[in-house]
């Protein structure tokens, strides 16, 4: 169960963060860029601690190494 919810956590922030960056690319004005460009960031960095907190963990199947 706990891997499960942390491959759906990485796999959800993974996909914001990509949809932002996207988003970011076809933006014309500047400030809407940049604030799509933070949230990538934002789920960019989620997506790091919720990997850690797997590691720490020991959720091979998160993590990638099992």
């Amino acid at each position: 169960m706990v891997a499960s919810r942390s491959l759906d956590d990485l796999h959800y922030y993974r996909d914001r963060a990509e949809h932002c960056r996207k988003a970011a690319e076809e933006a014309t004005d500047p400030s809407v860029r940049l604030a799509h460009l933070q949230l990538a960031k934002f789920y960019e960095a989620r997506m790091a601690s919720a990997l850690e907190s797997a590691a720490l963990r020991g959720d091979d199947e998160a993590t990638g190494t099992g």
